[in-house]
């Protein structure tokens, strides 16, 4: 059975005991399909494929691959971003307010994704102050739960029941399609697990956020970073991997930067959270394997048309010229992969260069080459022979005009013969009569 874990942690709280209260428990069946969602993040009034990990109803983690991030890790034009929430309560409080502010974590990078978290600042209208627990032992999680929140009318402010799986095997090819995952595993999650786009349903997405699970408890554990997507596109990729920031190290740093500590979870009080407050990830680079391509930020502006790849994205890291191995390609499949999701195994001929199309190119290159040359060898000889032509002409003339004066002074001798036009160079040419109009064959490969 799907573990429905909408609205989770989202209630009611006294601010004097917004810190001290423990974590809500909730039913995790199916009849909790209904309760309150969470929040996601809007750009010019458009819903973002970015989701919220809600701190307080002031609060939230998101990614910083979500913003404009200039250099200087500054987030440029906040004015055009909303936050939608659907959270909070008794009663519970349907709204979408501006961002304030925007921090984005020091560490973070833009090209490889690395400590991809920043701080959202916004006012919600709630009547009630509220506030979430952030895990902070993801050891102790017996499960995990992904779940995707979206809106299907954003003026109405009309949220979709979400998309909910479970699992926490990580995939054994994660590894290999980034090396920040392999430097980092207690910062990022992964998993293969992908869902239908709400925005265009011939895409799959990654999930939004992700929850750790230990007996009926369910926390907020870690937030979409990005996605290794082998050719690029989600929409017709046959292997992805997503990785997810898990939020734990990045608690203190957080709380460097908001008025009040973060609430948190764990079970038995335990906590492998860093001390850090400049705390980031191990910033490793390499290439990224062949194929593959790193996609991040706002999915929605990249894939929400029925036509893939009509809006372009900031936030794609071009495929590495270093070849890698690609056998975990079909070897690492999720066996806990549900029938319908992206993560087959297979890779069909469709994506990258098959071994038919490699064929091809192999033979129709050098074709084209001969061709090529072929015809600039009988562009030559024609320029050749008109060249040699020419100068005979000019020759025969002075020697036509030489005569023609002679014939003046003495007019009875026989006037001079026409110049003749013999080529002088001595070249049969094999290709006289070709039109390359009407030789189509020449193009073909």
């Amino acid at each position: 059975m799907n573990i429905i874990v909408t609205g989770l942690l989202l209630f009611p709280i006294q601010p004097s005991i917004a810190f001290s209260r423990l974590l809500q428990k909730r039913e995790t069946s199916a009849a909790q399909a209904k309760i309150p969602h969470g929040g996601i993040l809007l750009k010019n009034g458009r819903q973002t494929s970015c989701e919220l990990a809600l701190i307080t109803n002031r609060l939230a983690f998101a990614a910083a691959s979500c913003f404009d991030v200039d250099t200087y890790n500054n987030a440029n034009g906040i004015s055009r971003y909303q936050v939608a929430l659907d959270s909070g309560g008794p009663p519970i409080t349907k709204e979408i307010v501006s961002v304030d502010k925007v921090t984005i974590n020091p560490q973070y990078n833009s090209t490889t994704y690395a400590s991809n978290l920043a701080v959202v600042f916004f006012n919600s209208k709630a009547k009630e102050a509220w506030s979430n627990k952030i895990d902070v032992f993801p050891q102790e999680l017996a499960n995990r739960a992904y779940v995707r929140h979206s809106l299907g009318d954003v003026e109405n402010q009309v949220w979709n029941s979400p998309a909910v799986i479970n699992g926490k095997r990580n995939d054994d090819g994660c590894k290999q399609a980034s090396v920040q995952y392999a430097s980092n595993p207690a910062d990022l999650w992964c998993t293969t697990r992908t869902t239908a786009s709400p925005v265009n349903t011939t895409c799959h997405v990654p999930y939004g956020i992700a929850y750790g699970i230990i007996n009926s408890d369910m926390v907020i554990t870690a937030l979409y970073s990005h996605s290794a997507v082998y050719g690029g596109d989600f929409c017709s990729s046959s292997k992805t991997y997503s990785y997810y920031t898990v939020l734990s190290n990045f608690i203190k740093w957080a709380n460097t930067i908001i008025p009040n500590p973060i609430s948190v979870f764990s079970s038995d009080g335990q906590s492998s959270a860093s001390n850090d407050d400049w705390y980031g990830f191990e910033n490793a680079t390499a290439p990224i394997p062949r194929g593959f391509q790193f996609i991040s930020g706002d999915l929605y502006a990249r894939y929400g048309s029925s036509e893939p790849n009509t809006t372009t994205s900031n936030h794609l890291v071009p495929t590495g010229t270093v070849a890698a191995h690609d056998t975990f390609l079909s070897s690492s499949a999720n066996q806990d992969e549900p029938s319908g999701n992206v993560g087959d195994s297979s890779v069909t001929e469709s994506q990258g260069l098959g071994k038919a199309q490699i064929v091809a190119l192999s033979v129709s290159i050098p074709v084209a080459i001969i061709i090529i040359s072929l015809m600039s060898l009988f562009f030559y000889r024609r320029w050749r022979r008109y060249r040699s032509t020419t100068s005979c002409d000019s020759e025969s003339e002075n020697h036509g005009i030489v005569e023609v004066t002679h014939n003046v002074e003495r007019p009875d001798e026989p006037t001079a013969r026409p110049p003749s036009y013999t080529s002088t160079d001595g070249i049969i040419d094999d290709t006289s009569g070709f039109d390359p109009k009407n030789d189509s064959g020449m193009h073909q490969q």
